[in-house]
């Protein structure tokens, strides 16, 4: 019994579709995996301790740097820690979204030159279960992106260590 050639027609799209159905799958299994790689800290969870303590264990991505996910004024945003930074750097978009004010005028001297920056602060910070208030930030002008610069104006408040590929903050509460 031969197939209709109607039959092969429909059997050849169910067929083409079956592959694209599986190609999305694998594409979206890959772009998965890829952030994860690239944000290993998407959902950074933590512990209070018996002390009150409250501490955060972040994994280091592929390249080495400790990227994250952090709440900004009841926000998510995207973080890369840098204790090379002396406040939270925040793009100036960025900014505008949080709803941080624009305070002093001031001149940055960055890796990539002199920029212009404001003085500002972020109202309150979320790390897991470690909370900061009235954080001082600086909203960038030469800044791109929707990623903040976690600077020591936070992580002075921190205790902190690394160990291989994970580094732990801990906030003590006194």
């Amino acid at each position: 019994m031969q197939e209709m050639p109607e039959q092969q027609a429909y059997g050849r799209w169910f067929s083409l579709i079956a592959w694209l159905l599986i190609m999305l799958v694998i594409f979206w299994f890959a772009q998965k995996h890829l952030a994860r790689r690239e944000n290993p800290n998407m959902q950074v969870q933590g512990s209070v301790q018996a002390d009150g303590s409250r501490q955060v264990q972040l994994r280091a991505n592929a390249a080495g740097h400790f990227v994250g996910t952090i709440e900004l004024n009841q926000q998510p945003v995207q973080f890369m820690l840098d204790t090379g930074a002396t406040a939270i750097a925040v793009p100036e978009q960025l900014a505008a979204q949080l709803g941080m004010k624009k305070g002093m005028v001031m001149t940055l001297d960055t890796a990539n030159g002199s920029s212009r920056g404001y003085s500002s602060h972020i109202e309150q910070l979320k790390l897991g279960p470690i909370e900061l208030q009235n954080v001082r930030a600086i909203i960038t002008t030469g800044m791109e992106g929707d990623e903040i610069l976690l600077g020591m104006s936070a992580l002075n408040q921190l205790e902190f260590s690394k160990r291989d590929n994970t580094l732990t903050l801990i906030q003590h509460l006194n």
